[in-house]
């Protein structure tokens, strides 16, 4: 997805590409959707990671986002005001966000956001552990954005929120089924995943339960 420094007005629709907690990158992102042209008076985006979960873009099935009308552009250039920060912020790299950073150089992040990033990290720390192929990666990967989004409220990642969006949109349950060579297979590789990431049992042997490099049907 194209951000900053990207500017046409004609584009009608987006393809979120990639997942960010920053509200600021996100609207830089969807703003490219925003601009107005002649004919246009609406845009779609397409959103495989989330993203609009996160930031609480409402999901309309056929509607796309609304166009805003700027203001003509103003002849004289008004000067911008110096920014002046705390000596203690900085900007959080992973998130392009100002956190606070206290006297032994820790960020304060929210209850939240801090349950996100621990699940985040146990699993990729899963990942790393096994072996998949790039297809299985890929969707996994958008299983990995959609708990780090809802962090919240996921205590569990059950194969039917295959069928939910973002992930609909990515063929859904019969895709992830196809992807993994079948719907035992599938579901042993979510007990798995949420036996490492959420500490929760649902009754697969992890031990013979992933078949990674099962040829795709």
């Amino acid at each position: 997805m194209l951000d900053t420094g990207f500017d046409c007005p004609e584009v009608r629709n987006l393809v979120m590409a990639r997942f960010t907690h920053s509200s600021i990158l996100y609207q830089q992102m969807r703003g490219r959707g925003t601009r107005l042209s002649p004919g246009k008076d609406r845009f779609t985006i397409w959103d495989f990671t989330g993203v609009t979960l996160r930031h609480g873009d409402d999901e309309v099935p056929g509607e796309g986002g609304v166009v805003i009308v700027r203001e003509p552009a103003k002849p004289h250039v008004q000067v911008r005001r110096l920014l002046t920060l705390d000596v203690h912020d900085e900007i959080d790299p992973t998130t392009r966000e100002w956190v606070i950073v206290d006297e032994g150089g820790h960020a304060f992040l929210d209850v939240d956001e801090t349950h996100a990033q621990a699940l985040g990290a146990a699993f990729e720390t899963w990942l790393n552990s096994q072996k998949f192929n790039s297809d299985q990666l890929r969707l996994l990967h958008l299983v990995k954005e959609q708990i780090k989004a809802n962090a919240a409220d996921l205590t569990l990642f059950e194969s039917w929120r295959f069928d939910t969006p973002p992930l609909s949109m990515n063929g859904g349950f019969e895709r992830a089924r196809a992807v993994f060579g079948g719907e035992a297979e599938l579901e042993a590789v979510l007990a798995s995943l949420n036996s490492a990431v959420f500490g929760i049992s649902t009754g697969q042997s992890e031990g013979n339960a992933i078949q990674p490099d099962k040829p795709l049907n």
